[in-house]
């Protein structure tokens, strides 16, 4: 399961297991490390159409997932958390 099918999935079909969740998270978390190692965007040091795509999506959900489902996306994934604070600070 990719991490843009659990977002859309979290709305359309109820909620998914917290491994479903981490996974996902955890793939995101790899794409980072994979593509960027200093930055906090998906692919360089600038602002691309990945985090036009995938930012809206993961920095609205964070408080669901936070506060609604109990589930921290950003535990351990130190990325997703600068990526996160990034955008929060625009």
């Amino acid at each position: 399961m990719t991490s843009e099918t659990l977002l859309f999935s979290f709305t359309l079909e109820g909620t998914r297991s917290e491994d479903e969740m981490r996974n996902a998270f955890d793939n995101l978390e790899e794409c980072f490390l994979k593509y960027n190692q200093e930055w906090p965007f998906l692919l360089d040091a600038q602002f691309s159409a990945v985090a036009v795509v995938y930012a809206p999506f993961v920095r609205r959900y964070y408080p669901v997932f936070k506060d609604l489902h109990k589930y921290n996306t950003t535990k351990g994934r130190p990325k997703l958390a600068a990526w996160l604070k990034y955008f929060s600070d625009c």
